[in-house]
């Protein structure tokens, strides 16, 4: 029992130290700069599940709508910070689109169209180098197809 008890008191020692030698680190933002603005979406329709994204500064103040007039889900910022992506139909009755990508500072979107009407794809996961988006893939006419895209 000593030698089991000596040995967990160690093991908290050592992940002391650990955890104290990577809290030393200096904190990197993915984004760079310090506290940008933060995306979000807020479910604005309960019954519909319909949200509007939104930006905010970090304490929550100065709340703007993304994408006036449009419903939107999903929102990811850009690895560098400049765009974000988010799902929307834009006011559509369906979904003809995989991602609307917006700049936030200027309101300016672009859309990316679905490459394939049979498989809904819902993309707002940026690569690293902001080059491609992961999507989530789904056809209710062919199940094999779910997956990531």
């Amino acid at each position: 029992m000593r030698f089991l008890l000596g040995g967990r008191v160690r093991l908290i020692a050592l992940l002391a130290v650990a955890f104290a030698a990577v809290a030393a680190l200096p904190a990197a933002a993915k984004v760079p700069g310090s506290n940008g603005r933060i995306v979000f979406a807020r479910v604005v329709n309960p019954d519909t599940d319909d949200s509007i994204t939104y930006t905010a500064n970090p304490d929550g103040s100065n709340m703007q709508p993304l994408l006036p007039g449009f419903t939107s889900e999903l929102p990811r910022w850009s690895p560098d910070g400049s765009e974000v992506a988010v799902g929307s139909t834009l006011g559509l009755d369906c979904c003809p689109y995989s991602a609307v990508i917006i700049n936030p500072d200027t309101g300016s979107f672009r859309t990316l169209a679905m490459q394939d009407p049979n498989v809904g794809t819902f993309c707002q996961i940026w690569s690293p180098d902001a080059k491609r988006l992961a999507c989530d893939g789904e056809s209710d006419s062919d199940p094999s197809r779910n997956g990531i895209y």
